[in-house]
C-alpha cells in the first residue's frame, strides 16, 4: 500500500511530538538543563540553530523576549550565553528572517509596539529535535565515586541503530571502554532511557553502576576527577 505524503507528513509530526512529550516525561525539558545544553555547545554553533534555542529555552522559562533585547550581548551573558561576541548580532538578526521564511518562528507586537518572537509550532517541534540530538550529559559539581557503565549487543538487522547508540553515547559525553561498552562518572540513566525509548533498543541494552573498575586511574584521568 502506498503511504501518501499527506500519511508521511502526520506521522513525522508525531514523532516529533512524540519526542517533546518523552523529553518532558523524562524530566528534561527544565529550563536550566535546557540551557545548559545549549551553552557552548560545539554542535550549536550556526546562528539559526543558537536561535532555536534561545526561544526554546525563553519560552520554557518564561522569559519574555523582545527582540532588541535578545540582539543584545549583555541580555545573552545573564542568561549564561557567555559564547556570544557583538559581531555575532548580524547573524542572529539574519538567522531570524530566514526561520520566518521556513514558518520557525514569527513576530507580534506588545501593546508599546515592541515586537516579540516566538516559535511557531513547527519551530518549537524543530527546536526539541535540536535539544534533542545534541544532549550532553552534565557533569556534577562533585563526583560520588559510581562509574555508570552501559553494555549493549545489538543485533546485524539493527545495525542502523547501534551506529546511532555509539554516536548518541560518545556525544553525550561517555567514553568507549571496548566495542560495545562505555562509561561515564556523571548520572545519566534518563538520558540513556530516552535513547532507548527513541529507537526501541529496551532488549538490547544494559545498564549498571560501578564502584570499582579496572584501569579506574585512565578514567578519571579523562573526565578530570
Amino acid at each position: 500500500m502506498t503511504i501518501s505524503k499527506k500519511q508521511k507528513k502526520t506521522e513525522r509530526e508525531k514523532e516529533e511530538i512524540d519526542l517533546e512529550d518523552i523529553l518532558r516525561r523524562r524530566d528534561l525539558l527544565k529550563p536550566d538543563l535546557v540551557k545548559a545544553n545549549l551553552v557552548n555547545n560545539e554542535n550549536i554553533k550556526q546562528a539559526g540553530k543558537v536561535l532555536l534555542g534561545i526561544l526554546l529555552f525563553a519560552s520554557l522559562a518564561g522569559i519574555a523576549i523582545v527582540a532588541p533585547n535578545l540582539f543584545s550581548v549583555l541580555r545573552l551573558k545573564k542568561q549564561g550565553f557567555k559564547n556570544f561576541r557583538s559581531q555575532d548580532v548580524k547573524k542572529i538578526k539574519a538567522a531570524f528572517y530566514q526561520l520566518k521564511r521556513r514558518d520557525l518562528v514569527d513576530f507580534s507586537r506588545d501593546k508599546k509596539g515592541a515586537v516579540k518572537p516566538r516559535l511557531t509550532g513547527k519551530g518549537r517541534q524543530a527546536a526539541i529535535k535540536l535539544l534533542f540530538d545534541n544532549y550532553r550529559i552534565q557533569p556534577s559539581d562533585k563526583w560520588d565515586g559510581i562509574w555508570r557503565v552501559v553494555i549493549f549487543d545489538i543485533p546485524t538487522k539493527k545495525n542502523r541503530h547501534r551506529d546511532i547508540l555509539r554516536q548518541r553515547l560518545e556525544h553525550m559525553g561517555f567514553i568507549q571502554m571496548q566495542r560495545s561498552v562505555f562509561a561515564s562518572p556523571f548520572p545519566c540513566k534518563r538520558e540513556l532511557d530516552i535513547i532507548c525509548e527513541v529507537y526501541d533498543l529496551w532488549d538490547f541494552v544494559n545498564y549498571f553502576e560501578a564502584i570499582n573498575i579496572d584501569n579506574e586511574g585512565n578514567l578519571r584521568a579523562y573526565f578530570g576527577l
